[in-house]
């Protein structure tokens, strides 16, 4: 399986996925070189390939990778399929755009690509999706000079099927400075939460977060995540957990450690269950990159890189919670 697991590669999105007709755990997984475009491939969590590789994209003239954090992710639907957004060049007629894709439980496509983003002028990049459990999917994006700003956070909802179930909608109230490098989330009461990084209310380049109801309206305002101002706080990662809360992972500046890797609960309505935390426990040189993926059972990971800890240039560690913030 060609994974690509060199110094080159950026990211990686997994996604768990349940088969309709084996009911087995599966896992979904992109990654990027500087040298391919998206690819997927699946595998049953014994490590065995369900599918070849598929092309996602369908438009292959110019790229559809950059050199953003996140330029593509994928998200397991209810029925056993997937659906994956990227960014793609000029596609849209100006700079960068974010489209998507379909696919059943056998990775075929269904229907053909999408365009997300409604705003085309300037560049939309670095995409994030979640999926709610009766199949909708959210997709939120950063946007160059759409609220007048350097950069603003974007998202929109979508139908099981692609169709799209709202218009974009901007996701930040500040609108001075930068924000951008969204991550979403579905709650379990049906709600969303995206997080970004960024200039907010007393933070220069904090942690911020928005919840909104089903259909995209505003539940609260947007809120700070990050408790530690000094320095940059970025890259935020969000996940839903057990009980109807979430999380939120990132790296940034801590009291005795100038990059680490931070996490905080919240509840559903966005009240903070706690102070930040410190995920890492290894605090020389650089932590960052962090993902995170919460069970129903319970259980939290946060991964994230960790630079020299293993001997070489970068490492991919974890860390496994419980939900109530205890490690494990």
């Amino acid at each position: 399986m060609s994974l690509q697991l060199w110094s080159k590669q950026i990211r990686r999105t997994v996604s768990e996925l349940m088969s309709r007709s084996t009911r087995r755990n599966r896992r979904e997984k992109t990654w990027k070189s500087s040298e391919i475009q998206p690819l997927e491939e699946r595998v049953l969590l014994s490590g065995t390939p369900v599918a070849t590789e598929v092309l996602l994209n369908s438009t292959t003239r110019l790229p559809q990778i950059s050199d953003f954090r996140a330029n593509q992710a994928v998200a397991g639907l209810p029925n056993g399929g997937f659906v994956s957004v990227w960014e793609s060049l000029a596609q849209d007629g100006s700079g960068w755009g974010v489209y998507g894709q379909t696919f059943d439980e056998s990775g075929n496509r269904v229907g053909t690509e999408f365009r997300i983003n409604q705003q085309t002028r300037f560049s939309q990049q670095a995409p994030s999706v979640d999926v709610s459990a009766d199949g909708r999917f959210v997709v939120a994006w950063q946007s160059f000079h759409q609220d007048g700003s350097v950069n603003s956070v974007i998202a929109r909802i979508f139908n099981a099927d692609g169709s799209a179930a709202t218009n974009e909608f901007l996701v930040n109230q500040t609108t001075r400075g930068i924000q951008g490098n969204a991550d979403v989330s579905f709650l379990k009461n049906g709600n969303l939460v995206v997080t970004w990084h960024g200039r907010g209310n007393g933070d220069r380049f904090g942690v911020f977060a928005r919840v909104f109801s089903s259909t995209g309206g505003a539940v609260t305002n947007e809120f700070g995540v990050s408790e530690f101002t000094k320095g940059l706080q970025y890259d935020p990662t969000i996940a839903g957990d057990s009980t109807g809360g979430f999380w939120v992972a990132w790296s940034g500046r801590t009291s005795g450690d100038l990059r680490a890797i931070s996490a905080r609960r919240f509840t559903a309505d966005g009240t903070p269950l706690g102070g930040q935390f410190r995920v890492n426990q290894y605090t020389k040189h650089l932590q960052d990159r962090p993902a995170i993926a919460a069970s129903d059972d319970g259980r939290v990971l946060i991964g994230w890189q960790s630079q020299r800890q293993d001997g070489s240039a970068l490492g991919v560690y974890a860390r496994l919670y419980n939900v109530d913030g205890s490690a494990r």
